[in-house]
């Protein structure tokens, strides 16, 4: 066999163990988190709408957030300063309920 031939075979090899190793055998946990981030926006969910955050919503810069459907947020639910939440609608929040601006609870559920 030549030089050539055994570099190349090695290299293949090399190539395909590396693969397997690091590709099937270490297993790389990641995860990421969304933010719902309404950035000072009126925000309307209407009457049987469903918003669903797999992660934290931040209402902040005088953001206005009415709810007349179904919000769940898997994290924390965070309403700040000259924010608005209110509307007649069901929040289902399985973080923080951090509430530094205005609620106005009409007939809404948070849990």
């Amino acid at each position: 066999m030549q030089i050539g031939m055994r570099i190349s075979y090695y290299f293949l090899f090399l190539f395909l163990f590396l693969f397997l190793f690091l590709g099937v055998l270490v297993p790389v946990n990641s995860s990421a988190q969304s933010l719902f981030y309404n950035n000072g926006a009126n925000v309307f969910a209407n009457v049987g709408s469903i918003v669903y955050v797999d992660g934290s919503l931040e209402n902040t810069i005088s953001g206005a957030l009415q709810n007349d459907g179904t919000i769940t947020v898997t994290s924390n639910f965070k309403n700040d300063t000259n924010c608005t939440v209110h509307g007649n609608g069901l929040y289902l929040v399985e973080g923080d309920w951090i509430n530094d601006g205005i609620f106005t609870g009409d007939v809404s559920t948070v849990s």
